[in-house]
């Protein structure tokens, strides 16, 4: 697809998948620059190809009619109700607290426990076949590869099913403190009058029941550029970025949003239609 936009070999700006199934190929279509429409007959389908297109923030217009006879207010329109329907879900995800200090989020032990305990299972396979491969073979060099990496993703994953953050403001600082199965274990705090800005980092993917999600952790970056994080698991950029906006506004800071890309082509909004 990028070959054929750079060679000018498109013979218009409009792309459609027939039979798009997960939309894959009309998402690449459209973070190409194209006004891009995905046909398909099955409504659970539907849906998972627009969950899967704002995790990547593509919007998404289920109607029949072609995206370039869409008017700006209602491009508008659907990316607000986007926003609604995130600020939704990290509302759901964070446990908000009023404190004589000021306020508090928690992020409980247990976030994504279906990820974290195949997590889990993977590193005992492979701690297994680790140790299988050194005492019944004698293979001590890939043996210990093998239980070396299994150890280190199960413990990994356990940490993370086990582990809280708390994020609260005391004073003037907002400070990010780290438990492991109810015991601190660190203890971050950040002037407020020091923020700069937000940074999203990936974290993780999962897939499930063959949907893809890349899982976001928030970090709060001062002026001299050190961070400390203020929320984490959550599922896809858009969820994110409402995090991002709740935090911000809870804690009253203030900090400069980037604009979008630019796109490089010349082809407009980058759309994604689903027709059912």
């Amino acid at each position: 697809l990028t070959w054929i936009r750079d060679e000018g070999l498109a013979p218009g700006t409009s792309f459609c998948e027939w039979g798009s199934g997960f939309g894959v190929v009309a998402m690449l279509a459209a973070s190409l620059g194209f006004e891009s429409t995905g046909i398909e007959v099955v409504p659970d389908l539907v849906d998972e190809a627009s969950d899967l297109a704002r995790d990547y923030e593509i919007p998404v217009y289920p109607t029949g009619r072609q995206s370039r006879h869409l008017s700006e207010r209602a491009m508008q329109q659907s990316r607000d109700r986007q926003d609604e329907l995130s600020d939704a879900s990290v509302r759901d995800l964070i446990a908000m607290r009023h404190g004589p200090m000021g306020r508090s989020m928690f992020y409980p032990m247990g976030r994504n426990p279906l990820s974290n305990f195949f997590g889990i299972v993977f590193g005992v396979v492979f701690a297994g076949a680790g140790w299988f491969l050194i005492v019944e073979e004698g293979a001590k060099i890939f043996g210990g590869i093998f239980g070396g990496v299994g150890a280190l993703v199960a413990v990994s994953a356990l940490y993370m099913l086990t582990n809280s953050l708390e994020v609260k403001q005391d004073g003037t600082s907002i400070i990010s403190l780290r438990r492991w199965l109810g015991i601190p274990v660190s203890r971050k705090s950040m002037p407020r009058s020091s923020f700069a800005t937000f940074e999203k980092h990936s974290s993780m993917t999962s897939n499930a029941g063959g949907k893809h999600t890349i899982h976001y952790t928030i970090r709060m970056v001062d002026q001299s550029g050190n961070s400390m994080i203020v929320g984490l698991g959550f599922r896809g950029e858009s969820q994110a970025n409402a995090a991002i906006r709740l935090i911000a506004r809870e804690f009253g800071l203030q900090f400069d949003k980037q604009p979008p890309a630019a796109n490089d082509g010349s082809y407009g909004e980058d759309v994604l239609s689903a027709d059912f």
